[in-house]
This record gives structure tokens, sequence and C-alpha cells, in this order.
């Protein structure tokens, strides 16, 4: 039994080490959800072929274990996938043992696309905690129709049932638990590599930032002075007034850049208060409210209640503002942009959702980055000093989102 054990445990762990050894994110791109799938079907085919036994003519296999980790941890795709190969392995190849019936499978399936979806809004202790339990919780009507063939047969055959009923629920709850615990380090050290490697990138920028920025900004100020000067000269002589006006103009528009470029290089909080979330997003969101409105687009706040953070007003109001002004751009043609906070006993969420265009996973990932924009005009710089003060209040954004059906950014911050 030990040798089976083993085996079994390995088919479960192998398609999450090669899965993230070569970085095969399931959650990134249909390829990577189809090698998923296919190589969870291996697995699939190896715990059906080579079951642990319980006792003479019967045994218990990790198959649901398999089903529900790669579904949960893969999406819909994935257990869609896994579903029907299980289906088919327990019509044709399985036999006498607990758990082969295409309506398990079946109730398994349509309970794990209900889960899914929320899955991911737990953090990672209760993700374990989850995939124990589901396991555990998966074989149960099987083990009560083995039970039920134990008694109707001859009552010598009862004898220790008990220890067999309770050596399969453990084997189910310590091997997904197991193997989701393996997930979720494999996870946090990709995370944690991937951290490392753009704080260097920023460290570089934000110093290069630092030094460029000051120099650059006497130069136009010095220069702006001379444009104001001419425009007051040229007043009512055209064309010079309409080009000193857009040289002003772009000229301003530099200057933001410039602030852009220093709020980077130093997010740190100057003078650090108790802030009211509430009371931030009712300013902010009165500040975007005309903008807004050219736009079409329907500023909700939603009034759940907030809690208070500690941060430089001015810093925070910026980041709330960067991040706000890039929902409404991104409803071109009019739309919803919903402002939400809610407070826990140890953090502050405050969710900023649009209903535009969406992104892939692809530019989700990039968002941040030094840059980087999906507006074709843009420089990147807002987003990426959003994320920099937040970072610099010990705080994280989480950004969800789907091409055709908007974007949701969640601000987490340390309360106080």
């Amino acid at each position: 039994m030990l040798t089976t054990l083993l085996s079994n445990l390995l088919f479960l762990i192998f398609p999450v080490f090669v899965i993230y050894v070569f970085g095969i994110d399931p959650r990134k791109g249909t390829a990577n959800q189809t090698v998923h799938a296919l190589l969870c079907s291996v697995s699939l085919l190896l715990c059906e072929l080579i079951p642990i036994p319980l006792t003479d003519g019967y045994g218990i296999k990790l198959q649901f274990s398999i089903l529900i980790i790669a579904s949960l941890y893969g999406g819909h795709f994935v257990s869609a996938v896994l579903t029907a190969v299980l289906i088919v392995l327990h019509l044709t190849v399985g036999q006498n043992m607990i758990g082969d019936s295409w309506l398990s499978d079946l109730l398994l399936f349509l309970l794990l696309q209900l889960c899914i979806p929320r899955f991911w809004k737990y953090g990672p202790r209760t993700r374990v905690l989850l995939v124990s339990g589901f396991s555990t919780l998966s074989v149960l009507v099987p083990l009560f129709t083995y039970v039920r063939h134990i008694h109707a047969a001859e009552e010598a055959a009862c004898a220790g049932i008990g220890g067999h009923l309770l050596l399969g629920l453990a084997i189910q709850a310590v091997s997904a638990g197991f193997t989701a615990a393996f997930i979720e380090a494999m996870r946090r050290q990709i995370e944690m590599r991937e951290e490392l490697t753009q704080l260097e990138k920023l460290q570089v920028i934000s110093d290069l930032a630092a030094s460029v920025s000051h120099e650059v900004r006497n130069p136009l100020t010095v220069s702006r002075g001379f444009l104001q000067l001419l425009l007051e000269r040229s007043a009512g002589r055209e064309p010079e007034s309409r080009y000193v006006k857009l040289a002003l103009e772009e000229m301003q528009r530099a200057e933001h850049i410039i602030t852009d470029y220093l709020s980077y290089a130093k997010p740190e909080a100057e003078r650090v208060v108790r802030l009211a979330i509430q009371e931030e997003l009712r300013y902010v969101t009165g500040v975007l409210e005309s903008y807004a409105l050219i736009g079409k687009v329907e500023i909700r706040l939603l009034q759940e209640g907030g809690g208070e953070v500690l941060g430089d007003r001015q810093k925070l109001r910026q980041c709330l503002i960067n991040l706000m002004k890039n929902g409404i751009e991104a409803m071109p043609q009019g739309g919803l942009l919903e402002v939400s906070a809610v407070c826990s006993q140890q953090q502050v969420h405050i969710v900023i959702q649009d209903n535009g265009g969406g992104m892939t996973p692809e530019e989700v990932r990039r968002l941040g980055t030094p840059y980087y924009t999906t507006k074709t005009k843009g420089t990147g710089l807002g987003t990426m000093v959003a994320f920099s003060i937040v970072r610099a209040m010990n705080g994280r954004i989480e950004v969800t989102s789907r091409k055709g059906e908007g974007t949701r950014f969640e601000l987490k911050l340390p309360a106080c």
C-alpha cells in the first residue's frame, strides 16, 4: 500500500511541478490552460490505473483531488476537459473502486463551476483548507456507497470498516492539502522573484528621475515665463498668438510629466497623518466630477464604510485621481465608474471598477511597469506613480480585468 500511496502522490504533484517550474501559469492564456489540462489528464489516467488499496477488491483513487486542484487553480476550461476525461475513464476503465461514478463526476463538476470564481478572493491558507476540505467531501458519497456494499455482503467483511473509512478520508485530505500548499509555496516564490526584479528596475528609473527632473524643470520654468510675456505682446495677432499658446500648453504638459517623475522618484510620505478614506474618496470624486461628465461617465461612490489609514494626504489623493482618471478614460463611449471602500480589522480595501474595454492577462501583468500604457496617448507614469505610492504606504494593488467587461483595481492598505 505504501508504494502505491507514494506513487499516487507523485502523480498528483508531477503536473504542478512541471507547470510552475517552466512558468506555465494556467491563468495566462489558452495555450497554458491546454498544457495544464493535458498534464493533469495524464495524472488522472495514472491514478485510475494504479489505485491505493484499502481492502480486498476495493481501493481509493486521487482522481477527485486532481480534478479539484486543477479546476480551482486552472479555471473553467481545465475543469471541463478533466471532467470529460474522468467520465470516459470511469465508463471504460474504472471498476470496483470507490468513486467510480460518472454521476459523481458530473455533480462535482457543477459544484466546481460555482466555486472557481470565488476561489481567488481568499488568502493562500484559506485556499489550502478549501482544497483539502473539498477533496475530503468529494469522496463521502462514494464512501457511503462502499459502506452499503460491505454491509450487504457477509457480516465478517464489516470488520475494520471504520479504520478503512478514516484512512480513505485522511489520504484525500492530506494529499490534497499537501499539493495545494506546494502550489501556494511555488506561487509565492515566483511572485517574490518577479517583485525583486521589478524593484530593481524601478530603483534604476527612480534614481534617474530624481537626478534629471530637477535639472530639466529649471530651464522649463524660465522658458515658460518668457513665453507668457510673448503671449501678452502678441494678443490679438494671429497666428503668432496661437503658436505661443500651443507652446505654453506643451510646456505645461512637460511640467506635468516631470511632476510625475518626481512623485515616482520620491513616493514616501512627507506629512503622515490619519486619513479618513470616505472623506478622501468624496474629495477625489468631486474633483473628477466635471471631467467624468465630459466623457459621459457616471461616478458612483458606494457608502459602505471606509476606516482610516496613515499616509500623506496629497500623495494618496494623487494616487486615487490617477487610477480613477484612467478608469474614466477607459470608457470613451461613457459608462459607470464605481468606487467603494471596506474596512476590515487589519486592512482598508478601496475598489475602483469601470465597465470599459478591459485588458488581457498580459496587459494586467505589465501594469505599473516603467512606461507601459494601454492608451494611445500616454506615458504610463500615472499608473506607475499610483503603484509606487501604495507600495510606499506598505500596501498593494490587485488588478482583475477581462476583455470587454471592464477592470477592477483593489487597493489594500494597512488600517490604523
